[in-house]
């Protein structure tokens, strides 16, 4: 008889039917998901709204595009430079405490942007904004990876995150097209201010219940504990091809998100206000990406599904790139906000099976800081393609860039695969 196909990765399932379904119905597990997505929902909406208001509050102050570029190149040197020790700081201190104290550097950012008059104040309005946003990264995730783990449900890891994340996107669309749209005909203070308003009400929803505090109960020598896992990180094999992966996809998400809008109101001549349409169809199909990678990761498999999704922003990113008529420009966009959301998703969550669990926040915030930093990069470099070719150009060198980021996950693919095999071959 023809041996069962069994996955090459390593797997925390229930071995029978009874076992999955008492960890299915397992109560706690369901607060954990209910919690988990709550706070999704919650810091969703905060950066919609954030999304919708802050570069309008800042051209009704009167500064111009290159203050407002300086102010956003500003937050990602912020996010980028405070990711890193964040994650370190989650570990020890507590995950779901140090996404709290971010929650409220995140309020207190919009906050003053919402009262900002001038650059000074919004300079300082960002860096609160992008010091929180870094303290939130990766944190909470870890810390339901770890409850779902000592629940015995680690195999539902990715169906909990997944519908998480799908739902937090629709919410989010929502609150920009429905709480956004009428705020912001009296001003974008006020969509800041709910938003605001909102980020305090996540650090509550942050605090409430059982926290998961460093086992000594001490906080130790943060930036020695910064400087060994920096060293870690960058001499790790398995860490270095998931930064290699991870950078190589961002710099052509960067790169589309500089150059679809202007695409579509300049080449394809849709008007600005259908722009809010394009954003909900984007986000949508994102959804479903995300969504089919809770769906299909028992059957496929995580490294499987992230690999098929940075196939489909590939793909999509050609058809984009072949556009004479907004319909094929269309099926590209959707195609490849179909495949972002699976590989971010699945990706996301086989991460976890990746770095150690003790270190799992500030591991994937070490990914989290690369990641901002070559965005940086991608962005300089679209628009200096823009300028000098066309947008045709950039989306096909962003078909090159992403394409890249298959041999690293071919490589991680097989280098877990060993350990994998040897330990089932040993039970």
């Amino acid at each position: 008889m023809k041996e069962r196909w069994r996955p090459w990765w390593p797997s925390t399932a229930p071995s029978t039917w009874s076992e999955r379904d008492s960890v299915r119905n397992d109560p706690s597990v369901r607060r954990l998901a209910l919690s988990f997505g709550l706070f999704s929902v919650l810091i969703s909406v905060v950066d919609k709204l954030f999304g919708t208001g802050y570069i309008l509050r800042m051209n009704e102050q009167g500064l111009g595009p290159a203050e407002i570029a300086f102010v956003l190149t500003l937050g990602s040197v912020v996010l980028a430079v405070v990711d890193f020790p964040a994650g370190n700081l989650a570990d020890q201190w507590g995950r779901k405490r140090t996404a709290a104290a971010g929650a409220v550097l995140v309020g207190s950012g919009l906050l003053v942007y919402g009262i900002a008059t001038g650059a000074p104040g919004f300079v300082v309005a960002m860096t609160l904004w992008a010091a929180g946003m870094a303290l939130i990264t990766g944190a909470p995730t870890a810390w339901l990876v770890d409850r779902l783990e000592s629940a015995g449900a680690g195999a539902r890891r990715t169906s909990v995150l997944s519908r998480a994340a799908t739902i937090s996107m629709i919410a989010g669309a929502l609150a920009a097209l429905l709480v956004g749209a009428p705020l912001l005909g009296h001003g974008a203070h006020l969509v800041l201010f709910t938003a605001a308003a909102l980020a305090f009400v996540t650090a509550a929803v942050l605090l409430v219940g059982e926290d998961n505090r460093d086992p000594q109960g001490r906080l130790a020598n943060l930036p020695a504990t910064v400087w060994t896992n920096a060293r870690l990180v960058v001499r790790d094999p398995t860490m270095r091809l998931v930064l290699y992966k991870s950078a190589l996809v961002h710099i052509g998400f960067t790169s589309f998100l500089l150059s679809y809008q202007l695409f579509a109101t300049q080449e394809l001549g849709l008007p600005e206000s259908g722009i809010g349409v394009v954003l909900a169809g984007s986000i949508a199909a994102m959804a479903v990406g995300t969504w089919l990678a809770g769906l299909l990761n028992r059957r496929w498999g995580l490294a499987a599904l992230s690999a098929t999704g940075v196939l489909a922003c590939v793909a999509g990113y050609l058809t984009m790139s072949l556009a004479p008529h907004w319909s094929l420009w269309a099926a590209g966009l959707v195609c490849y906000e179909i495949g972002l959301g699976l590989d971010l998703m699945a990706f996301g969550s086989w991460l976890h099976d990746l770095v150690p669990a003790e270190k799992r926040t500030s591991w994937t915030s070490a990914r989290s800081s690369i990641q901002t930093l070559v965005g940086v990069v991608g962005t300089l470099g679209a628009g200096g393609l823009i300028s000098v070719f066309g947008f045709r150009e950039v989306w096909l060198a962003a078909t090159a860039i992403t394409a890249l980021a298959l041999l690293p996950l071919l490589a991680l693919r097989r280098r877990v695969a060993v350990p994998a095999q040897f330990e089932e071959s040993l039970s």
